[in-house]
């Protein structure tokens, strides 16, 4: 993959903390998260927007996850069962 794909979780609980997030990700083993933005969602005040800039490694699961995102797929991911995040590739604004 030449480019950097972002990662944005489109929906999260305002309560779900950064460090939460940080530490699901760190587990899943697919790159050194360098950074973790949260937006608040406009019309819903009990959610949250999610960007995550990771510099991927080479494992079989980050290229894996890598190509879904870049093929516009999305992908569901269990943080805690049943509940789960919507993944998505962030896609920059065109101004």
């Amino acid at each position: 993959m030449n480019q950097q794909i972002e990662i944005c979780i489109p929906r999260v609980d305002k309560t779900t903390s950064k460090n939460q997030i940080f530490e699901y990700f760190k587990q899943l083993k697919i790159g050194y998260i360098t950074k973790i933005i949260e937006n608040p969602l406009k019309n819903e005040p009990t959610g949250k927007r999610i960007l995550i800039k990771i510099d991927w490694n080479k494992t079989p699961k980050s290229i894996y996850i890598q190509t879904r995102l870049a093929d516009n797929k999305p992908i569901c991911m269990t943080y805690q069962f049943p509940f789960y995040w919507k993944l998505v590739a962030n896609k920059p604004a065109n101004h």
